[in-house]
């Protein structure tokens, strides 16, 4: 990650500490929207199965597969 993530990651986790996808678990990660973006309004803080999905349909989509 890049410098100050630690940072950044307990920012948006402190602005989200619900999913912003499935609204019912604690945040513990950060899913970037757009992979590689870092400004704020583009980072959700998301529990651990909701990061797991979007990163494997983000990952899928970049490889044509979606």
């Amino acid at each position: 990650m890049p410098p100050g993530w630690g940072a950044t990651r307990n920012r948006i986790l402190a602005r989200d500490p619900v999913c912003r996808f499935c609204q019912i678990m604690p945040s513990t990660e950060v899913h970037h929207l757009i992979p590689g973006d870092e400004r704020d309004e583009l980072l959700a803080g998301v529990c651990h199965d909701c990061h797991a999905r979007a990163t494997a349909v983000q990952s899928a989509e970049a490889r044509g597969l979606a």
